[in-house]
């Protein structure tokens, strides 16, 4: 019978090999994660050349300005599919057309007077601009930045009036006694006249501003220059062109709100819903952290009861998050809010205040649910510092209290912080209890605002994770809408990134800071 005999290098030699086969697989999952990632983020950034498709439809040549979105084949095919977004001119918007390229004889030629028209709705046209139309009368294209110019100031002006003055002075029609201030309440109402007549002329102003495009086809269409945002030659952009384009639109996506289900606009108001709802949570799991961690390792008496709180609390790390959610829904939302709306709240009842989910009951969630990172890490940070320094404390005279605040808690201080920043990450990346108890796909307003008392505890809000799932499986998924999702999820990463990055480097120095004290 065959027998197998490896001597002690080989066996190393399989080792080494094996631990190194782990390594590489470890490697190439993340980098293909953050390759598709990468790659299908940043396309949505990057302008698409515009291609004026010709192919075969029946009797008839079909034509149509689009933009490539995907190619695919298929083992059993040799021909090649390829989907592009074309505009729908009925609802003034894409649509998607997938096109057999061998039995439709396609040929396209890109041609550089063909623009990308952004509406400020967040839809998109491919077309031809003709002329323009101001005040009816016909104006070169030369002109057309400069007539943007003119209806975002007009625009601007009507809502201007409509949001401050005509609001105002409702708000003043409302408070004021007509039977005893008659004089008072006809002036009101002569001011709204006025300023309810300014905003029509402007509004009538706008509408004579209008671009003449045409289609592939040379249909005309007529466009208000006041639904337009922007326009892009795309097919003239040099590679710098392009990298400006790719910036203007970064920007864009982090200052402005999602517009046409996630397939176009950007993220602002998730960025700041996940950056309050963060913060909020940071305030409420750092202390309780970092004291559950001293009394633990400091105080208490190392017992059977103590190592059961431990185990107890790094179990915690691994419940699963639903099951966080799922108890700040029944406990925080309908135990304690609704406590506090039958105490303080009864004027606005049966309409819930904290009783419904709320920025405040999911940052307490995320605070649960983080607190092990930050107590096991405390801890930790706890056991590095020499018994030696708590002894030396002591003889000077100082109290456990003192040695604890002036002592230990600076030279744990590596590990306090690479836990709660470390708890951050985990809040800024989660979604399933935050969908539970406050985060939605749509907020109409933020939870930080000009309004007393200017932070909402009980509002809900946008977080990023949330809206990366909503618009991925409720969503546009087809061309931008995809991959703005992509983008979602690269900036999430990033963030996570960034602050595991702060948080080594943090420790890093801190740790080498303290460590040269100890060597002093």
């Amino acid at each position: 019978m065959f027998r197998l005999t490896i001597n002690q290098r080989q066996s190393e030699s399989l080792s080494v090999m094996l631990f190194a086969s782990a390594m590489a697989i470890s490697i190439i999952a993340i980098a293909s994660l953050l390759g598709v990632i990468l790659v299908k983020g940043t396309g949505h950034f990057w302008p698409t050349k515009i291609q004026l498709v010709e192919m075969n439809a029946g009797q008839e040549v079909k034509k149509f300005y689009g933009q490539l979105v995907s190619e695919s084949s298929y083992s059993d095919r040799s021909e090649i599919t390829k989907q592009y977004r074309m505009t729908d001119w009925d609802r003034l918007g894409f649509s998607s057309v997938y096109i057999d390229d061998a039995s439709n004889s396609m040929e396209g030629s890109y041609p550089v007077d063909v623009a990308l028209l952004t509406l400020r709705s967040g839809s998109q046209v491919l077309a031809k601009p003709v002329s323009l139309i101001s005040e009816h009368k016909a104006q070169p294209l030369s002109s057309f930045d400069q007539l943007l110019v003119e209806v975002a100031a007009n625009r601007n002006q009507v809502e201007f009036i409509l949001n401050n003055q005509i609001a105002s002075l409702n708000s003043q029609l409302q408070t004021v006694d007509i039977a005893q201030e008659e004089t008072r309440h006809q002036q009101l109402i002569d001011e709204y006249d006025q300023a309810r007549h300014k905003a029509n002329e402007l509004k009538a102003a706008l509408s004579s501003y209008l671009l003449i495009v045409e289609d592939a086809l040379g249909t005309v269409y007529e466009l208000p220059l006041n639904d337009i945002e922007r326009y892009d030659y795309v097919n003239q952009y040099s590679l710098w062109g392009k990298f400006k384009y790719s910036l203007r639109s970064v920007w864009q996506f982090i200052s402005e709100s999602p517009k046409q289900l996630y397939a176009s606009g950007g993220v602002f108001p998730a960025i700041f819903g996940t950056v309050v709802m963060v913060l909020v949570m940071t305030i409420f799991v750092t202390p309780l952290g970092i004291l559950v961690a001293i009394y633990l390792h400091e105080y208490a008496a190392q017992n059977r009861l103590t190592t059961l709180v431990r185990i107890s609390i790094n179990n915690m790390a691994g419940v699963p998050s639903i099951v966080y959610g799922v108890f700040g829904l029944s406990f925080f939302v309908y135990e304690l809010g609704a406590g506090i709306d039958n105490w303080f709240f009864k004027e606005t009842l049966p309409a819930p205040t904290f009783g419904a989910p709320g920025l405040f009951w999911a940052s307490l969630t995320m605070a649960m649910l983080t607190l092990p990172v930050v107590v096991v890490a405390t801890e930790e940070g706890l056991r590095r510092v020499p018994d030696s320094l708590r002894m030396g404390s002591y003889a000077l005279g100082a109290t456990q209290f003192e040695t604890i605040r002036k002592t230990v808690i600076p030279m744990a201080s590596p590990g306090i912080m690479t836990g709660i920043i470390l708890a951050i990450a985990r809040g800024a990346g989660e979604v399933a209890p935050l969908i539970l108890v406050g985060a939605v796909k749509f907020a109409p307003t933020l939870p930080i605002d000009n309004e007393y008392p200017y932070i909402h505890f009980e509002r809900q809000f946008m977080h990023l994770g949330v809206t990366v799932f909503d618009g991925a499986f409720q969503g546009q998924l087809a061309g931008s809408g995809s991959n703005m999702m992509f983008a979602a999820c690269l900036f999430l990463l990033l963030i996570v990134v960034l602050l595991n990055i702060v948080a080594q480097v943090v420790r890093q120095r801190l740790r080498r800071q303290y460590n040269a004290l100890l060597e002093h």
